[in-house]
């Protein structure tokens, strides 16, 4: 089974030259649960938040898909 590639909703916020950190959305849920984090951590960090597939504003691609693939809208963007 090949992986589907899409292009997930996300904000990027915080210094260019920051260490990235990655908040990803827990089932059921999108990238506004980590606004809280996101707003303390986001002068020291560059702070990465996603909509999973199918979360938020997200697509739904055609299945089946795994969950190792919510960490490949990562690696891919």
């Amino acid at each position: 089974m090949g992986s589907v590639t899409i292009e997930v909703h996300h904000l990027v916020e915080g210094p260019d030259e920051a260490p990235p950190l990655v908040l990803l959305n827990s089932l059921g849920a999108d990238l506004r649960m980590w606004e809280p984090q996101a707003v303390a951590l986001g002068d020291s960090f560059r702070v990465v938040r996603y909509d999973a597939r199918g979360h938020g504003q997200s697509p739904v691609p055609p299945g089946p898909y795994s969950i190792a693939d919510r960490h490949d809208a990562v690696r891919e963007g």
